[in-house]
């Protein structure tokens, strides 16, 4: 299976998340928090590359806040589209390519900072990809990329640890050790932080993973009846709904996602 076979082609809102679709809703929140996270790491008129942009609404927020010249890749020729439509910057170049070799964003190349979130987990080959991306930073460029946390997922999915996803999009999601090893092949320093839910909404989760770490079967499905009576009282969309996550650098158990800071490449 490739890149493609994973990713092209596929109904808007199933996976890549599409403004004006109930998962860009539910999903748009910590989405738009890791670009804004990466922020800190992009200063004025840096190279940017963003690897596996989707619908581009990333692209254009590192473009708009740090103007940046940005190049923005996928590999779907509708993600695309909808990147053009939408998100258009006169800072952005939107290219169609592949991860797995970025032969068309290597015409941009060095970049000061590559993006890559949410995307590793959909590669058949993630090693070619970390490779490639050290390949077209600049010798003190940063990588960001992030990718579920295949722990907790399994967890909270009462299977066990190394259990395949269910995500039928997903060729392979990865624990943290997994995730630090693969990167350290590539970068000479690799720190990782941790993406979760916050507030109210963090508290349940802690309580979920406590009581699937238990195997506390009653707790669980009385948290999960409290979380389906407090869905129809919150709204996830907009940035009112960014307060409802955090990242941080030390893991309290719930991390839902996994973000790395990779620097000093290895070519």
């Amino acid at each position: 299976m490739t890149e493609s076979a994973t990713t092209a082609g596929r109904m808007e809102g199933e996976e890549r998340i599409v403004p004006g679709t109930p998962y860009w809703e539910t999903s748009f929140p910590d989405h738009i928090q890791r670009y804004r996270f990466a922020l800190d790491y992009i200063e004025q008129g840096d190279r940017v590359l963003d690897a596996g942009c989707g619908v581009g609404y990333g692209a254009a927020e590192i473009a708009d806040r740090r103007s940046a010249r940005v190049t923005a890749v996928d590999i779907a020729d509708d993600a695309l589209d909808l990147a053009r439509a939408r998100f258009d910057r006169p800072n952005i170049i939107w290219c169609r390519d592949d991860c797995h070799t970025l032969d068309a964003a290597a015409a941009h190349a060095p970049f000061d900072v590559i993006i890559n979130f949410e995307n590793i987990e959909h590669l058949e080959v993630p090693a070619r990809f970390i490779a490639r991306a050290a390949a077209l930073l600049s010798p003190d460029g940063v990588l960001l990329t992030s990718t579920p946390n295949r722990l907790l997922i399994n967890l909270l999915r009462g299977v066990d640890a190394d259990a395949p996803s269910a995500n039928p999009y997903h060729v392979h999601e990865f624990s943290e050790p997994e995730f630090r090893a693969l990167l350290s092949r590539h970068f000479g320093d690799v720190r990782i932080v941790y993406q979760s839910v916050a507030g109210r909404a963090g508290r349940r989760m802690r309580l979920r993973a406590l009581a699937a770490r238990l195997r506390v079967l009653p707790l669980l499905r009385a948290v999960k009846r409290m979380l389906r009576r407090q869905a129809t009282q919150e709204s996830h969309a907009g940035d009112h709904a960014m307060t409802e996550w955090a990242i941080e650098d030390r893991d309290r158990g719930t991390a839902w996602t996994l973000i790395a800071i990779c620097r000093e490449p290895r070519t």
